[in-house]
């Protein structure tokens, strides 16, 4: 008996001991504990760039002494895998989503709201489930070397004879930039408050017998080939576009186009039942600071969602573009259509 309650005393001892040392700063504890201690780690699911993770994954770590696990891959696989680990998920952040995607799959995310909200434009404010850091847009890029006196300020001038050959687009049924060009021009062309028109899309076809075959197999060879010569435009997107421009390119000029541009933020969300709650927090916070703001744009030639912040050089200012909002419902619903008929489109000029 004796020797029973000299054990049963030892165990509330080291009990006691462990509870009392459960009381220090939750950054200092290494892990999760029964007090809500956490550790300082946090696991991003992100779909995002390296160049853009580079301006915000570093500086978190070093400011904060959380250390960040990122999982890359394609957005529809890493929400997949949130499906998948929706009752004991491994992420606490899902880092570059789009505000459509965010609140069809509402129900992975916890509702936060960043005190840096209040800064942010009110067209790209927190819905409660996303919160936008960084905005992209379609645009056309132009290699001024080889346009010439040709005048381009739009879609519609993309039809010039002169151009046939020099147009470049990547394939709409598998580059996203080139399906936010479809989108683009589908509403353009639409009556208004509509997604899609037949005219629309003969102005699609039109443009592929125009582009010659000059259909690409990825957005990054869009771009890659205007800079280089082998294209005088290309439809492609804002943010390599600048990143030419800011690297000290002269040859390139930047065209919104003048029916109207599509624009849309890349978002981070918390992740319902994550494990490390209070960093993913802090995480969004910083992503909507000023100074990751300004880094974004200053090395990433990314548009921010504040407006106090100073546009990269070529980037024209969000009040200056003809912006238009898209259906997203309409378009998720549609879009394997969209892409078929696309298909269908590219076919006939071959």
């Amino acid at each position: 008996m004796e020797k029973k309650a000299k054990i049963l005393a030892g165990l509330m001892a080291t009990l006691l001991l462990t509870s009392c040392s459960g009381n220090g700063d939750p950054a200092e504890t290494g892990s999760s504990g029964g007090d809500g201690a956490e550790e300082k780690k946090l696991v991003v699911y992100t779909s995002e760039s390296e160049t853009r993770l580079d301006q915000v994954i570093p500086y978190f770590e070093e400011e904060t002494g959380i250390e960040v696990e990122l999982i890359t891959g394609g957005l529809g696989e890493l929400t997949k895998r949130l499906e998948t680990e929706a009752d004991d998920p491994n992420a606490d952040i899902m880092m570059g989503s789009g505000v459509m995607n965010a609140l069809n799959n509402a129900a992975l995310f916890e509702e936060y709201v960043s005190p840096n909200n209040e800064y942010v434009s009110d067209a790209y404010k927190s819905n409660g489930v996303a919160n936008p850091y960084v905005v992209g847009c379609s645009v056309l890029l132009v290699n001024t070397d080889l346009i010439g006196d040709i005048e381009v300020n739009g879609y519609m001038d993309l039809l010039n004879p002169e151009l046939k050959g020099k147009i470049a687009t990547a394939d709409a049924a598998s580059s996203s930039s080139a399906m936010e060009h479809v989108e683009n021009i589908l509403a353009d062309f639409a009556p208004e408050g509509q997604a899609e028109s037949e005219e629309g899309w003969q102005y699609i076809q039109d443009l592929l017998y125009n582009i010659d075959g000059c259909v690409l197999s990825s957005s990054s060879a869009v771009h890659k080939g205007v800079a280089e010569g082998e294209y005088a435009i290309g439809l492609t997107y804002e943010s390599p576009s600048a990143t030419y421009i800011h690297d000290g390119a002269t040859n390139l000029e930047i065209v919104y186009m003048e029916e109207g541009v599509q624009s849309g933020p890349a978002c981070v969300m918390l992740v319902k039942n994550a494990k490390h709650t209070e960093n993913a927090k802090q995480f969004i916070d910083f992503c909507l600071s000023a100074e990751v703001q300004q880094r974004l744009v200053s090395e990433a030639a990314s548009r921010p969602v504040r407006d106090d912040v100073e546009l990269s050089e070529g980037m024209k200012p969000t009040s200056e573009i003809k912006l238009i909002e898209l259906d997203e419902e309409y378009i998720t619903a549609h879009l394997d259509e969209w892409k078929e008929r696309w298909t269908d489109c590219v076919a006939n000029v071959q």
